[in-house]
């Protein structure tokens, strides 16, 4: 379930609103934290498929689920861009 913040995200990237309590929201707040940005560099050095999974399993049991959900969406958004 989204909120109309999250629909207007899809088009607008950087939108600035959030609605509290929807879960769309709080993974937008995380994915432009600091600290998911560091999370998304160390997967990026990760090596094998199984070393990024073991990566996000910690991620979550350190921070919460809603920030690997957030450190997963970043990381494949930046897979599937060409890995600059």
């Amino acid at each position: 379930m989204t909120c109309q913040d999250c629909e207007s995200a899809k088009t607008k990237p950087h939108h600035p609103i959030y609605t509290s309590g929807c879960p769309g929201c709080e993974v937008r707040k995380l994915e432009e934290s600091p600290a998911c940005h560091a999370h998304v560099q160390n997967m990026k050095r990760a090596i094998g498929r199984r070393a990024r999974a073991e990566y996000l399993e910690g991620v979550k049991r350190s921070a919460g689920a809603a920030m690997a959900e957030a450190v997963k969406t970043r990381y494949l958004y930046w897979w599937g861009a060409g890995k600059p």
